[in-house]
């Protein structure tokens, strides 16, 4: 659990069509995005999920680890990308 929390770190955050950004989630679960600030939201049952500032809703479905790459899938609400992902270099 780096830095205190499940997801703080640097993460590759890729969309299905190729197109990706870098973000960098801290210590309290939030991150920034083309000059947003956004939260990761974990609710009682473990379920996390954020809102884009179109409103479109991500929802975690998997997360894994291959290797030395960690890989979390989000389901989303957007009509042109129904998935996105992202990935960290974990320390070896």
């Amino acid at each position: 659990m780096p830095n205190g929390t499940p997801f703080s770190g640097t993460w590759n955050c890729i969309w299905e069509n190729g197109t990706s950004e870098q973000l960098t989630v801290d210590a309290s679960n939030s991150f920034q995005c083309y000059g947003s600030t956004y939260l990761l939201n974990i609710n009682n049952e473990g379920i996390v999920t954020f809102n884009w500032s179109d409103n479109t809703l991500q929802t975690l479905t998997e997360d894994r680890v291959n290797g030395n790459v960690r890989t979390l899938q989000w389901t989303t609400t957007h009509a042109d990308y129904a998935t996105i992902r992202w990935e960290m270099q974990l320390q070896q």
